[in-house]
């Protein structure tokens, strides 16, 4: 959308008062900073108190350049009460604590995805946020891409602006847990893991989903050493886990082997590796040690375990599926293993995208 186009949308709503009930999302997007910038600092202004059921916001600039709010943005977008998700994508914020404004500012958010976000300083402001009671209920974080997103700053933000979480045993808020049911670290950098593994205890009273999986940086491998702490130890309610593989034969996947030893849930309903497409002897993947774990009485709720691959790896289903079913024969054998060939899509919706 761009100046004329959303001047033209104005007219219409303007005119037609009768169908602003029908709008439930809105979008910014330019391949241009300067007008996706102009667009996306008008909206808030010019649909206040009148587009009541917008359920999502998308922004899609160009990040080549910093992106400035005048303060008035952030007032006129907290009259937006119902929206609920909101999908940032190719923008460049000046600092941590102005993304962070941008989403304190929606104040019934629950929906979080972030690609190719950057910020041109990584300052960080807890003071900022620590002026008012903590409100940010998100349901679903999803940082994709974009392996720089998960740093020390958008963790400790996460943990300042969010509504710690409660219990039914424990009704009182937790001082250093969040309410969290779905994190997607599904493109994480292996030098975050000291963060994430923070972030990951900080909401292991209420994580259902979890997406991770650990981008290589250009020319270098993933090394299993820096990864290996990482623990769902704690995560009694965990009931989905997806893992994402990448097909580099030298990456040292042994950390995959060792979370998966540390889940104590015993609501754990599904396990799905994503692997790529071109990868069909899994050479460095533990597999008879993760067949053999999951026959553990512990596991008993585990009803599916999927291995997934994009759907261009189907030419060679048949090879594939029989070296699949010798690599884990337990799983295959209770019936409960699958091979599935789809088409992956990023969750830049925050739908499911297995």
């Amino acid at each position: 959308m761009n100046i004329q186009q959303l001047d033209n949308f104005v007219n219409f709503v303007d005119t037609y008062p009768d169908r602003r009930k029908l709008v439930k999302g809105l979008c910014a997007s330019s391949d241009t900073r300067k007008e996706g910038a102009r667009v996306l600092a008008r909206m808030p202004a010019v649909f206040v108190h009148k587009l009541m059921h917008v359920e999502s916001l998308r922004i899609d600039i160009d990040g080549t350049g910093e992106t400035l709010f005048h303060y008035s943005f952030f007032l006129f977008l907290r009259d937006f009460t119902s929206i609920t998700k909101l999908v940032i994508t190719r923008m460049n914020f000046r600092t941590v604590t102005e993304f962070g404004r941008l989403v304190c500012a929606i104040p019934n958010l629950t929906t979080l995805v972030c690609r190719k976000v950057t910020w041109s300083d990584l300052t960080y402001s807890k003071k900022a946020f620590m002026r008012s009671k903590p409100s940010l209920k998100l349901l679903s974080v999803t940082g994709t891409v974009d392996a720089s997103f998960w740093t020390k700053d958008i963790v400790d933000w996460l943990f300042t602006a969010s509504t710690p979480t409660a219990t039914p045993r424990a009704p009182s808020p937790i001082p250093g847990k969040l309410s969290l049911p779905m994190l997607d670290l599904m493109s994480a950098d292996p030098d975050d893991v000291a963060h994430l593994t923070r972030l990951l205890d900080g909401v292991s009273a209420s994580l259902r989903r979890l997406n991770i999986g650990f981008t290589r940086k250009c020319g270098t491998r993933i090394n299993a050493e820096n990864i290996m702490a990482l623990s769902l130890q704690g995560h009694f309610l965990l009931e989905e886990l997806y893992i994402w593989i990448y097909a580099d034969a030298g990456n040292d996947l042994r950390w995959v082997l060792a979370m998966l030893r540390t889940i104590e849930s015993r609501c754990l309903r599904h396990v799905c590796l994503r692997i790529e497409p071109n990868w069909i002897q899994l050479p460095s993947l533990p597999c008879t040690h993760i067949d053999l774990l999951f026959s553990d009485p512990k596991f008993d709720s585990l009803e599916r375990f999927t291995l997934m691959y994009d759907r261009s790896a189907a030419n060679v289903r048949g090879p594939l599926e029989e070296n699949l079913q010798t690599q884990f024969p337990g799983l295959f054998s209770r019936g409960i293993a699958h091979v599935d060939f789809s088409r992956v899509t990023y969750p830049s919706t925050g739908d499911r995208f297995f």
